[in-house]
């Protein structure tokens, strides 16, 4: 602790961080903007997702790679959301599938503004969604919404722009190895998507709810174009 606030005091610059650097090693100006760029890649970038307070919420997708083709197929969406504002915190996991994804952005955009309009129907206080997707969680924390890297995800991408600009909801990024319950959650409605095993199925075991769960409920309330629930269950 006390190492800790005498650094604070007595901040130490690190080359990068010292202008002298750069005047005594023009050479360093690589560096520097080497640096500059690992900044903006990571400015989104949670590397401790359990350490954030109230709901998070996990998106992803799974489908087959891009390919030079627009031809559309088929994918499954992952959403899993831990709220920690109640006691004991409760779980909920969702499985979805769309039928006419063009690719791996919109597919993961679909399950995004599933889940931002799933946790605006709950009015939490607090929300996080957590992508893998830098490209998407970039997007939608810049600042101008109204021209997405893909115009076929636009429709999903201005769902989510228009909760977040009126909510206290935000995206973030995760690493693609913290986010290995949605993704087993979209593998799982992609195979049985392709098995044709579209039968919906849902269940609440929290004991809070008893026979009338709201999760269930405001589940059942978000309709997304193209994009429909197999799953769902609350715990």
């Amino acid at each position: 602790m006390h190492a800790h606030l005498d650094a604070l005091k007595n901040p130490i610059l690190s080359p990068l961080d010292n202008p002298h650097f750069y005047a005594n090693n023009p050479s360093a100006g690589i560096r520097q903007r080497s640096h500059q760029t690992i900044s903006t890649t990571n400015r989104y970038l949670v590397p401790f997702p359990t350490s954030i307070a109230g709901n998070r919420c996990y998106t992803d997708a799974s489908t087959t790679p891009d390919t030079t083709t627009s031809n559309t197929r088929q994918a499954g969406l992952g959403v899993f959301i831990i709220n920690m504002d109640v006691q004991p915190p409760i779980s909920i996991f969702i499985k979805a599938t769309m039928q006419d994804s063009s690719s791996i952005i919109m597919a993961e955009s679909a399950a995004l503004a599933f889940a931002a309009n799933l946790l605006n129907q709950f009015q939490c206080r607090r929300s996080t969604i957590l992508s893998d997707n830098q490209q998407l969680v970039h997007f939608l924390n810049g600042s101008n919404n109204f021209n997405p890297p893909d115009w076929r995800i636009k429709p999903y991408t201005q769902i989510a722009a228009n909760i977040l600009s009126t909510t206290n909801l935000q995206v973030r990024r995760i690493k693609r190895n913290q986010n290995q319950m949605t993704d087993s959650l979209a593998g799982q409605a992609l195979q049985a998507l392709r098995s044709n095993q579209l039968a919906y199925s849902s269940s609440c075991t929290n004991p809070s709810y008893e026979n009338d769960c709201p999760v269930l409920r405001a589940i059942n309330a978000v309709t997304i174009n193209s994009v429909m629930v197999l799953s769902a269950s609350c715990c």
